[in-house]
């Protein structure tokens, strides 16, 4: 992009490009399709947005740079190939995406309700202190730790503002 542009209109050029292609875009629970960042349409002030592998960054379970294929496989040549790149611009944009929206909802938990209760509430369940890692959440999963994981206390990932996820 030229400039910051709406993440709601990346999102709409970007699932209108996978639709008319045939890829599928990951929504609510599904594991299959293509994920689309950002998932959120605004961050709150003093919060970040969804975690990304940057391009050209080290993948952290495969270890490994994954290349765009345009170009040799060395950051320099990698630079050179992204500087080439037409930006779009806002007006642009605008021209691609008319009449075309983004799903409502890429990441959606669904809300659970109990018959003989309240709602299940995460928060009510661990006893280790919570920290922010970006705009998550963080502490030691119960579950993990039992089983000798978690030793660095960051596998329970929290929504504050919705605790049941």
């Amino acid at each position: 992009m030229a400039e910051p542009l709406p993440a709601r209109d990346c999102r709409a050029y970007v699932c209108d490009v996978a639709r008319r292609l045939g890829i599928a875009v990951r929504q609510g629970r599904q594991r299959e399709g293509i994920e689309v960042f950002p998932k959120q349409d605004v961050v709150k002030p003093g919060r970040y947005g969804s975690a990304i592998r940057g391009p050209l960054g080290i993948h952290r379970e495969a270890g490994k740079r994954f290349w765009f294929t345009g170009a040799a496989e060395d950051i320099a040549a990698q630079m050179a190939y992204l500087d080439s790149i037409p930006k779009v611009t806002r007006e642009h944009l605008g021209r691609l995406i008319t009449g075309k929206v983004a799903p409502q909802v890429l990441h959606a938990v669904p809300v659970r309700r109990y018959a003989n209760g309240p709602e299940f509430r995460i928060l009510d369940h661990i006893n280790t202190p919570l920290r922010t890692v970006g705009h998550n959440s963080v502490t030691r999963c119960p579950s993990c730790a039992e089983d000798g994981h978690d030793r660095s206390g960051d596998n329970l990932s929290i929504s504050i503002e919705d605790p049941r996820k």
